[in-house]
């Protein structure tokens, strides 16, 4: 708000710069957005195999590191089911949603726009195991079909489990996001 006195021949101008001050100083914000298989989330149950054998099954987040990254000793490819989604994609969902997140910031609202933001990362990441990584992933291997689908294919539909990084949704369900103080 520009407010002007005039006194004489002499002007004053006075501008309120709240909503600029509060942007600054969210713009150097506390919070940051933390979003992926966060603190400890249970390890996946074992298979009958692996309880003779008494070894512990990856943890989840041991499971989901060797989808992002992939593992060439394990012939695992690289399914980016964070990192990519949202560099892909955040950016685009940003500029539909990011005026909403500078008026909470000028408004002094920097911990809600940033729980906004962290239900935008977390809703993209969750949409990428529902597109196959958006379109990005390699398809399942004959191999693991077979694997999904013992009985054969003439049982095979989209609700049998035939999304790639989803045999239990235990990858998916542990992925989680958190507003957190620097």
């Amino acid at each position: 708000m520009v407010k002007e006195t005039r006194i004489g021949k002499y002007s004053s101008v006075k501008v309120d710069l709240t909503g600029l001050n509060n942007l600054i100083k969210s713009a150097g914000s506390q919070y940051v957005v933390r979003v992926g298989i966060l603190g400890e989330k249970p390890r996946s149950a074992k298979t009958s195999e692996e309880s003779d054998k008494q070894k512990d099954p990856p943890t989840n987040a041991e499971i989901g590191l060797a989808h992002e990254k992939g593992v060439k000793s394990r012939n695992l490819t690289r399914r980016s089911w964070l990192q990519v989604p949202l560099e892909d994609h955040l950016p685009a969902v940003f500029i539909k949603e990011g005026p909403k997140a500078m008026t909470m910031m000028l408004l002094g609202q920097s911990l809600q726009a940033y729980e906004m933001l962290k239900e935008i990362c977390e809703d993209i990441v969750q949409k990428g195991f529902d597109t196959s990584g958006y379109g990005k992933w390699k398809a399942l291997e004959l191999q693991t079909l077979y694997r999904k689908h013992p009985r054969g294919f003439s049982k095979w539909t989209k609700e049998n489990n035939d999304q790639i990084l989803v045999d239990t949704a235990q990858l998916r369900k542990s992925v989680t996001s958190v507003v957190v103080v620097k």
